[in-house]
Parts: C-alpha cells; structure tokens; sequence
C-alpha cells in the first residue's frame, strides 16, 4: 500500500494539487518508486531523473499556460491589453485611444487666406494643425490640434462581399480617434459616412440605409472598422473603395506648449490664447476594466449623473468632468444638467472642448433636460501659522526643516473634482516628516482669487465656498477678510478693502479704516455663500472666509488647492 502525500490506497497516485516544478517532480518521483515496477533505480543520479526533470517541466508549462488562458478569458482578471479589448467588445466600449492636446491662437493675415484642415502648425518640438478650415482676413482666433493628418487616399481599401463580416483596418495605432473620417465610393464619388456614435440617437436611430460605420479595437492595440449588414446600418456594394483620413497624435507631450508657428505663407501666428490641453494617452489596461461595465450600463444615453460622466469619459479622454443635477444648485435649477471639467493636468479647457462636450451631453441627454457648462470653482485652502520644531530631537538644520514643510505644503496632492482636505490627516503627515517637528498651531482659511482690471472691471459676484464659515459673533471683520484692492467709488480709483460686518453683511473700508459701504454684499454662514453686489473692482483681488471646520470639503464643482500662506517654523525653546 502506498502512502503519496496524505492519500492512502491500493494502487499509487499523483497529487494534481501540486504545479510547482519541484512539487510535481517529487510527486512523480514517489508515483514511481511505489509503482513495484521501477525497482532498485536510482531516481536522483540516473537517466530517469532527467526524463522525471522533463516531465516535471511539462507539466509545469502546460499548467502555467492553462492558467494564462483562464485569466485572460475574464475582465477582472485579464492582463494583456488585447485580451481587454477583445472581452469589451460585447460591452460596445472601445478602449479610447490618444488623444491630440488643442490650442487656441490669434492668426493674423494682411489678404484674404484660407486656413484647411492639414495646414502645418508646430510648438513645443510637435506638429499641429487646424481642426477645421478657416477664413483668415486681419486677426481670427482659431484652434489647433496636436499631430500628423494621414490620408489614405492613394491606397483604398476594397469591400468584399466574398469575405463574412469584413473589417478595415486603420494602419496606424497612434491615432485620435475622434478625428476618424471615412469615405466610401459606390462607383458614384466619395461620400462621407458618419460614426455611428456621432448620431443622435446612437444604433437605436440607425435605419437600414443608414451611412455609418462601426469603430472598435484590433487584436494589436490598434484600430479598425466595419459598416452595418442592411439591417442595422448600410452595406457599401461589392468592390467599393473605403479610405481613411485621421490624425497620428503625441498624446501628453502636447499639452502645455504656449508657442506657435507655422509654415502658411501669408499667415502669422499672433498669440497663444489659450495654452494647449486635453492631450492623453492611450487608455491604461485597469482604466478600461473600470469603466468598461460602468459604459455599458448607461446604455448610450444619459440619465443619471454617473450616466453622463462615463460617456464624457470615453468621448473625452484627457479631461476629467464632474456632473450635477440643478436641483443641488443654490437656488435650485430644475431641467438643468451642470457639466464642470478639467485637463488631467488641472487646465482649463478650450472654448472649443466647451462646446464639443454641450453638443455631446444634448444628444446623449433624456428630453426636457438641458446640459449647461460651467467653468469649475477654484478654491484655495490656506495655512497660515507656526510649525513647532525642536532641534534636539533631530540632527536636521532649521532650513532643513523648512525645506520639508515647505515642499509638503507645495506637493499636496488637491487638485481635481471630490477631493476633500482631511487636516487631521495633514497635520499627522507634517509632524511625521521629520522627528524635530513636534506640534503645530496652524489655521485654515477658504480663498477665492479673482481677476479684474480697469477694463474688464467685476461689479457683481457669487462666491460658493462649498463649506460653512465659522461664526462671528457679533465681531466684525473676523471670519471674511480681502486684500487690498482699487474699486471705483464715485468714479475715483480708490483702494481699499473688504471686512464682514456684525450680522452677515460685508462692509466696503478705505486704506484709513473709513467706511465707504456699510452693506457691500452679504455672507450666508451655513451654505458658505459670498454675495457683493456695492462694489467695482478694476483690479485683481481675493475674498478669503475662515471655515467652521479644518476639514474642508469638496462639493458641486469645486476643485480645492493647497497655497501656503503665512507657515512659519518657530522653535519650542
């Protein structure tokens, strides 16, 4: 009777738990010494043990490639890009590809010139150029896109009805997709088909003669297309000629860049107003398995908030949005959908970004609801106050130390949509930077920084802090201060400053303290609203309120920063 491995029967066995080489070796090893056959034979120093070593390593391959194939046969599990794309293909998601940073510049022209789509631009070491064609005739601002046009125009490829399901592929991988047209020619010209995710009503509005064709991933991370079966989308005849014309894109080294040029004779670059943004690269393997099922559940259309922030996600990789219903807004706004985004880098976008996103949410939206675009709330989380150190507690010198707050402060990651500032938690972090930091006393305050000049001046604004402000107590000017600022009053330039007043109104000093508004605007302490209505500001200012908790909040579009202020090292001795 032979014992392998806690299994005792009449005959031997071979455990098939065990797939380590050494474990499979052994497990063959005493099938065969307790077979009765092989008798007397030397498993370590023989010719059997080389063929046991062989056995061992089959086994092992065949069982490490099974396992391969059985992780790549799942979404939660899958790790080659190829093998993603393959498995959300069922989802309709297609793994968004780069996409080209856009700019806006001024152009100037002396004579009438024609800008087309194709015409070279170059800044920052890359190519770009316009999105559209463009009539140029003095000064036009006009916007750019990062990349290489490509057409395939010499070397159509053929439909072939002799072929199931046919697909085209895109020879380049690099490319934007949302810069894909194709063309199809019957034997009666070349006619533009529409992607059929740019038609309003998606597939479902999609007839049997209708012009569209179907964009989804290649087996080499690539891209390529197919057109519908005369059901669901038209089939071009047999032996048309399909082209492609599309935009081989850089991605991320695009964004940022602030100078242009170009090669068009007669046409010159002006300014740069709007620094490029939006530029990504390809979508990563764990985004796709994250926003994959998420895509898929909206259906195409948007209802819920997450709805429209997974669609915008995948029309718009490179920018990160942040969607609510009016009904949070303060008042209320009902019918409305607010739609706020941001570079991945933290920039502004273009007009243009602006207005391709309200063009995609309209036809995305249910009907009666109206998607509006607002330009996301910047507030800063202020320190202000002293860090405790000791320097017998540590061998770090006083600029040391303050070399390690100061570089804490300024890298503190807070700056996108549903980040909160837990100080707690920032304040354990500062004390753990080095061991001669031993307390601190710090204060936080919110800002908002606005700009305004004597020829854009600010006469009305609405701050939304997002966060209770502390109360006062009666005390004026202790939980909502400015800077100082030129305002017009009675058409002088006058600089002054803002203070709140004993019972929530906001009151308009002079440099001298003297009181020129007594009910400049008001403040709404439990919503962390900021109204000034009795001034004119022409030049750039802050409001800046005290919280009633350190931990502040993010809310409806707001996207929080951390500036250091005033954070001094003081020492306990």
């Amino acid at each position: 009777m032979a014992y392998v491995k806690g299994a005792t029967t009449d005959s031997p066995v071979i455990v098939l738990g065990d797939l380590d080489f050494n474990d499979l070796k052994s497990s063959l090893r005493d099938y065969l010494q307790n077979s009765n056959v092989f008798t007397d034979y030397d498993f370590e120093g023989s010719a059997l043990a080389t063929l046991l070593d062989l056995l061992a390593y089959n086994s092992t391959f065949y069982s490490y490639y099974a396992n391969m194939i059985a992780n790549e046969s799942f979404l939660d599990t899958a790790l080659r890009r190829d093998s993603i794309g393959s498995l959300v293909k069922p989802l309709s998601y297609v793994p968004t590809s780069r996409r080209g940073a856009r700019a806006e510049i001024k152009v100037t022209s002396s004579t009438d010139k024609t800008l087309r789509y194709g015409d070279p631009f170059f800044g920052g070491g890359l190519n770009w150029t316009p999105v559209q064609t463009y009539k140029v005739n003095g000064t036009r601002r006009i916007e750019i896109i990062q990349g290489n046009r490509v057409e395939s125009y010499p070397n159509p490829s053929i439909v072939d009805h002799g072929i199931s399901h046919q697909r085209f592929k895109i020879p380049h991988t690099e490319i934007d997709t949302t810069t894909v047209k194709v063309e199809v020619n019957e034997g009666n010209g070349w006619n533009v088909w529409k992607n059929v995710n740019d038609v309003e009503d998606n597939v479902a509005g999609v007839t049997a003669g209708g012009k569209v064709f179907f964009l989804t991933s290649s087996y080499d991370s690539g891209y390529e297309i197919y057109f519908g079966d005369n059901i669901v989308g038209k089939a071009p005849v047999h032996n048309s000629e399909v082209k492609f014309d599309y935009v081989i894109s850089a991605g991320e080294e695009g964004n940022g860049v602030t100078s242009f040029t170009t090669g068009v004779n007669g046409i010159i670059v002006d300014s740069t107003v709007t620094a490029s943004v939006g530029g990504s690269d390809p979508e990563t393997v764990e985004s796709i398995r994250k926003y994959a099922p998420t895509f898929f559940q909206t259906q195409g259309r948007a209802v819920t908030r997450r709805d429209y922030e997974s669609l915008l996600r995948q029309d718009n990789k490179g920018i990160i949005a942040k969607v609510w219903g009016g009904e949070d807004n303060d008042p209320p706004q009902y019918g409305r959908v607010f739609i706020t985004a941001i570079g991945d880098d933290g920039s502004l976008l273009t007009d243009k970004q602006k207005e391709d996103i309200i063009t995609f949410a309209r036809n995305k939206a249910v009907v009666s609801i109206l998607p509006e675009f607002v330009d996301p709330n910047t507030i800063q989380v202020v320190l202000d106050g002293p860090v405790w150190y000791n320097l017998d507690e540590t061998t770090s010198s006083v600029a040391e130390l303050e070399d390690k707050v100061i570089s804490f402060i300024d890298n503190f990651p807070l700056s996108t949509f549903d980040e909160f500032f837990h100080f707690a938690t920032f304040a354990g972090d500062v004390l753990q930077l080095d061991s001669g930091i031993v307390s601190e006393s710090l204060i936080v305050y919110l800002r908002k920084a606005v700009s305004a000049s004597t020829s854009s001046p600010v006469e009305s604004l609405s701050i939304r802090f997002g966060n209770p402000i502390a109360y006062s107590g009666g005390i004026p000017g202790d939980i909502l201060t400015s800077n100082e600022f030129m305002a017009l009053v009675d058409g002088v330039e006058t600089f002054g400053y803002l203070e709140n007043g004993g019972s929530g109104i906001i009151r308009h000093r002079g440099t001298n303290g003297a009181l020129i508004n007594d009910n400049a605007g008001s403040i709404n302490i439990d919503t962390g609203s900021v109204q000034i209505d009795g001034v004119t500001f022409v030049s750039n200012f802050y409001i800046q309120v005290l919280p009633r908790e350190k931990n502040v909040t993010s809310k409806i579009g707001l996207i929080l920063t951390l500036i250091n202020d005033s954070v001094e090292l003081v020492s306990v001795i």
